[in-house]
């Protein structure tokens, strides 16, 4: 059975000791596979263990319930420079509470929703998962612009209800985040993208948005030769919500009538 354990669980160099189920929660209690580690310090290996104070970390979620590990925090002592250092795990970074592939979960989810909702979702409150997004956010490598020809501005919300935004620029065709600006203004806005060199912002040919009234200044400003597409889910979501202001004035109860009006 520990063998699909560790198969489902996919984690560099542990294993996994045990298995329990704590109100619906999965914990599993991992082993470390190796006996020692290379010391930090100088380079040197050394297997004289000095304490072991395992942690809890959260991880992924399997078959729709949470999953907590019962990971090993070895420090050991090192005899040729006479310090303790403490084992790196390529899976959790140190003084950390979440496993990587969990932070990283997070973050791509708060793209395209908010802060507040993943951490009602999570169980986690919103300095958690803000802390958790910033963290992420610093270790991206961000795409070049240099081949970038179609790309989307957007804003996500850093606290519902807040007017909390930061503006996201994508690179339509690979899928990649390639800028994050702590803005919504549109004069901070330009001032971070007109960093790129004009040869750069000239080769974006098209710009996909939604119907903020602020891009268009932005796109006019910072890429001169780009085509303005207004986002088709933004202008459906408008007139979806028109179309049911007519539907329920006119006395139409049946919900599925405005599929025969768009039609």
């Amino acid at each position: 059975m520990d063998f699909y354990l560790d198969y489902i669980l996919d984690l560099p160099g542990v294993k996994v000791e045990s298995c329990t189920q704590i109100d619906g929660k999965i914990l599993l209690g991992l082993r470390i596979v190796g006996e020692g580690m290379v010391c930090h310090h100088c380079q040197n290996y050394t297997e004289q263990l000095h304490q072991n104070r395992p942690i809890l970390v959260k991880d992924l979620p399997v078959f729709g319930r949470p999953v907590y590990l019962k990971v090993p925090r070895r420090q050991f002592y090192c005899p040729n420079c006479q310090r303790y250092p403490t084992e790196k795990l390529d899976f959790l970074d140190i003084k950390r509470r979440h496993t990587q592939r969990y932070e990283q979960n997070i973050y791509e989810r708060v793209k395209q929703s908010s802060m507040e909702q993943i951490g009602r979702e999570e169980g986690l409150s919103y300095d958690e998962i803000k802390g958790i997004f910033d963290r992420v956010n610093k270790t991206q490598k961000k795409p070049n612009w240099e081949q970038v020809k179609r790309i989307c501005l957007d804003e996500i919300s850093m606290r519902k209800g807040q007017g909390n935004f930061v503006t996201v620029v994508a690179d339509i065709s690979e899928g990649n985040l390639i800028e994050m600006i702590d803005s919504h203004r549109s004069e901070e806005i330009i001032e971070v993208l007109m960093k790129q060199a004009i040869e750069v912002r000239e080769q974006v040919e098209e710009v996909s948005i939604d119907m903020w009234g602020g891009f268009p200044k932005v796109i006019k400003k910072v890429f001169p030769n780009a085509e303005i597409i207004i986002d088709r889910f933004h202008v459906m979501k408008v007139v979806n919500k028109d179309l049911n202001k007519l539907r329920r004035a006119a006395g139409i109860t049946d919900r599925q009538s405005k599929y025969l009006l768009l039609s």
